[in-house]
């Protein structure tokens, strides 16, 4: 969220650079990103660790949760942050009042497509994983390639039930999110016609 709002909010110095190094994940070959990492984990002795499991899906997950987070921003209408800082709010206030309640359903969607984003990826899990620690797609590749498990196919209607509820959620939450947005820009609205009509008595 802090990026997305850096980057949308501030006039943030080298924001092309800044842009390009956050999305740099969804470029790079994922086989790479898991070369990489793997790299980085096993000097330390933390392949097979949930941290550096947790910490490698971060890496291809942050981009999609930044790209949504920016275009939930961009579509927060700015008077109604600028109407709480003329009555005298803070950034904090503004940002606790207005911005994160009216950003509220783009984090979650981003937190969705991120689970589902992390949840799916294989290469990272599979080069960062242990024979102890195991994520559900290296289990799934795992039996397809050693053995016939029939417990695959239920898991691959679980995951496309699962996909399809994260959806509904998305879309249910958004149409609420835009619903509050209207109703707080019609309330300002109505006070600017109240005020122009005071000032005309």
């Amino acid at each position: 969220m802090t990026a997305a709002t850096a980057l949308t909010r501030s006039e943030l110095p080298l924001r092309s650079a800044v842009y390009a190094l956050i999305l740099g994940p969804l470029v790079i070959p994922q086989i790479v990103t898991a070369l990489g990492l793997f790299l980085l984990f096993e000097p330390a002795a933390m392949l097979g660790s949930p941290i550096a499991i947790a910490l490698g899906h971060t890496v291809p997950a942050s981009p999609i949760a930044v790209l949504i987070l920016i275009a939930t921003l961009r579509g927060i209408d700015e008077r109604l942050e600028d109407a709480a800082a003329s009555m005298g709010a803070g950034r904090m206030t503004i940002a606790r009042r207005i911005t994160f309640p009216l950003a509220a359903p783009g984090m979650i969607a981003a937190a969705v497509f991120s689970f589902i984003t992390s949840f799916d990826e294989f290469y990272i899990s599979q080069f960062l994983s242990s024979v102890d620690t195991v994520t559900l797609p290296v289990q799934v590749y795992n039996s397809l390639t050693f053995d016939i498990d029939p417990s695959v196919t239920a898991v691959s209607a679980i995951l496309i039930a699962f996909a399809i509820l994260a959806l509904g959620l998305v879309a249910l939450v958004r149409w609420l999110g835009s619903g509050r947005q209207d109703s707080l820009l019609s309330v300002e609205n109505t006070a600017g016609v109240a005020t122009h009509g005071g000032d005309a008595v």
